[in-house]
C-alpha cells in the first residue's frame, strides 16, 4: 500500500507469500526499475497469535512492464488452539521459496504466483503432555494488487495461502498521503484484515502509518487494531493487534 512508485515495486516484490501475519506482509514503479532487489521483514500479531517473516526479492526483468520475482522467505507462525477443554500452543518456524509474475504500469500493480513450504510444527497442550513435533511440506499461493488513484491516494490488496497447515490472510487497506517533504512521505489509512485455517479464523480492522525515504528505497510501517477471534470449539474472544513492517531496497 504505498503511493511512492519505488516503494510499492519493492513492497509487492517481497510479499510473501502466507500469514499470518503476519505478514507481513505488500506496489507501482516506474516501468524502467522492475530489476530492482529488495529486503523485506514484518511481524504482525499478539501475545497468543501472530507471524514473522524475513525476505529478500531478486527480480528478472522480462518486458518493460512485467518480470520475475524469485523470493526465498524464512518464517515463523504461532496461534493457540481452544480443544478439548484446553489450549494447545501451536509453533510453526518454516521456510519457503517462491516465484511472483509481476505486471506494473503507471497506476495499477500485480503480482500473483506459487511457492513451496516447509513448515516444522510443535504442539503443547495445556492438559499436559508431551510436546508433540512434526514436518509438514505443501505448496503455498500469493496475490498483491495495488491502484494508485491519485498522487495522494492507493488501495492495496494482498491475500496468501498455505496449503501447508490451510493458513490463509487477506489484507485490504487505502493509503492517503498526509505529509511530503522532499524524498520523505507520510501515509495513513484504514485497513481490514482476515486470516485463520481449520482451527481458528480472526478478523480484524484498525489502522496503517507509513514512513517512506525515496532517497534510500527505505519505508516503515507500524499498524494496530482489534479483531476477533473464533475457534473450532465455539468459543472466541476480542483483543487488540499491532505489527510492524521494514523494506529496503538494495
Amino acid at each position: 500500500m504505498i503511493l511512492s512508485q519505488q516503494k510499492i515495486q519493492n513492497k509487492l516484490s517481497a510479499s510473501m507469500r502466507c500469514s499470518a501475519a503476519v505478514a507481513f506482509f505488500l506496489g507501482i514503479m516506474p516501468v524502467t526499475a522492475l530489476a530492482d532487489n529488495d529486503l523485506a521483514a514484518s511481524w504482525e500479531g499478539g501475545p497468543s497469535n501472530g507471524y514473522a517473516a524475513v525476505s529478500p526479492t531478486f527480480g528478472i526483468p522480462l518486458t518493460e512492464t512485467s518480470s520475475l520475482d524469485l523470493i526465498p522467505t524464512g518464517s515463523y507462525l504461532y496461534y493457540d488452539v481452544h480443544e478439548g477443554g484446553g489450549i494447545t500452543d501451536v509453533h510453526s518456524p518454516g521456510a519457503s521459496f517462491g516465484t511472483d509474475y509481476k505486471y506494473s504500469d503507471d497506476n495499477l500493480t500485480f503480482a500473483l504466483g506459487p511457492a513451496v513450504q516447509v513448515l516444522w510444527q510443535g504442539r503443547k497442550s495445556s492438559k499436559g503432555g508431551p510436546k508433540t513435533n512434526s514436518t509438514l511440506t505443501g505448496w503455498a499461493a500469493n496475490g498483491d494488487l495495488s491502484y494508485r488513484f491519485s498522487d495522494l491516494t492507493s488501495f492495496d490488496l494482498s491475500s496468501s495461502y498455505e496449503q501447508t497447515d490451510r493458513f490463509y490472510f487477506t489484507r485490504a487497506g487505502i493509503e492517503e498521503r498526509v505529509g511530503h517533504i522532499g524524498s520523505f512521505s507520510w501515509f495513513v489509512g484504514p485497513e481490514g484484515t482476515a486470516e485463520g485455517n481449520n482451527q481458528f479464523s480472526q478478523l480484524g480492522g484498525g489502522a496503517v502509518s507509513e514512513f517512506v525515504f525515496d532517497a534510500s528505497g527505505t519505508s516503515l510501517q507500524i499498524r494496530g487494531g482489534y479483531a476477533n477471534v473464533s475457534y473450532s470449539d465455539h468459543t472466541s474472544q476480542s483483543r487488540p493487534y499491532v505489527g510492524v513492517a521494514l523494506d529496503q531496497g538494495f
